[in-house]
């Protein structure tokens, strides 16, 4: 994004925070960016949302914040963005994995409106495991909800979404979901697809 950003000639600030200097990977590529590129090294948990509520400072519009890393920096910086008045289509955020557990425990049955075909998804099986079992050819990458590769949307029914992709808005507007790690909350769910 970066060099996207410097071959458009648009201004942006990157900052990255690391342990210790010994570890910041990508140096030679950060060295030659045009933007602000700030390394943060060695700074406590503490210190660390100090500084992230520093940098963002209150919403102003056109901002956005793009944010990738751990879990608990990534939620850390979510939740200090979204108390400094941050929108929810404001901050972007992409997880290295969906470390949640996910509860593949209930069963439900899921209508594919396009195909005109109705599924039953057992436990212990994901919906897309389902489709494929039905000779369904559906796109997916990560399969732990962290990717949005499997993204559908959701015309009928409430999800249980249990990904990493989707932020809280998109979650609470109940139109889409992954069908790689998402279950049905009811008996039925009707999809897109």
């Amino acid at each position: 994004m970066a060099r996207f950003l410097d071959k458009s000639s648009l201004p942006y600030e990157l900052h990255y925070f690391v342990r210790n200097g010994d570890t910041v990977a990508f140096q030679s590529e950060l060295e030659v960016l045009h933007g602000r590129v700030d390394t943060h090294v060695g700074l406590g948990r503490e210190l660390v949302k100090a500084k992230v509520a520093e940098l963002l400072g209150p919403y102003q519009f056109a901002n956005h914040v793009y944010i990738c890393g751990p879990g608990s920096m990534l939620e850390m910086v979510q939740e200090t963005a979204t108390a400094l008045g941050w929108p929810d289509e404001a901050i972007h955020f992409e997880y290295f994995q969906n470390t949640k557990p996910v509860d593949a425990s209930s069963a439900f049955d899921v209508e594919l409106a396009r195909s005109a075909m109705t599924l039953h998804v057992p436990a212990g099986k994901t919906i897309l495991e389902t489709m494929r079992d039905n000779g369904l050819t559906v796109a997916s990458s990560c399969e732990q909800g962290a990717c949005g590769t499997c993204l559908t949307g959701v015309i009928e029914g409430e999800v249980d979404h249990q990904d990493v992709y989707l932020n809280r808005s998109e979650k609470a507007s109940n139109t889409c979901i992954m069908t790689c790690v998402s279950r049905a909350k009811g008996e039925r769910l009707v999809l897109d697809i």
